[in-house]
């Protein structure tokens, strides 16, 4: 091998070294913006994460059980949200329990129209953070 392509080798991989180090990352993944008429349901606080729209101001507005639904990222919804944003115009109650409590006693927690809120015990008197498995409008 001459000294012109080890060289030109030594350098190339300098290149290459230097340009791995000075590449931007991505910027990170904005978080969906609930819509007039939706409910939002975020897989982490701060309408943050993952994101579920399970109800517009036109759908029935009962969702048994939480099993049955994923976020946007393929993850199961079930026990897992941490924050919501009701844009809708009607309320809704949210359970911690599938069926809406009614095969088993769970938690329950109102969301009025046009509220958006994390769910823990920092933000609520009843801590629903990653327990919700049910929703139903009233």
């Amino acid at each position: 091998m001459n000294k012109r392509s080890a060289l030109a080798g030594v350098l190339s991989a300098a290149a290459a070294v230097i340009g791995a180090v000075f590449v931007a990352p991505a910027a990170a993944q904005a978080a969906y913006t609930c819509r007039d008429g939706e409910v939002c349901l975020y897989q982490h606080y701060d309408k943050t994460g993952s994101v579920a729209v399970l109800l517009r101001n036109n759908s029935a507005g009962e969702f048994e059980d939480f099993r049955n639904y994923r976020y946007t990222n393929g993850e199961n919804l079930n026990d897992s949200v941490s924050s919501v944003v009701n844009k809708s115009n009607r309320g809704f109650w949210i359970y911690s329990e599938g069926s809406y409590n009614t095969k088993k006693n769970g938690l329950a927690y109102w969301i009025w129209p046009g509220r958006e809120m994390n769910f823990g015990p920092h933000w609520s008197t009843i801590d629903m953070n990653d327990k919700a498995s049910s929703l139903r409008t009233a």
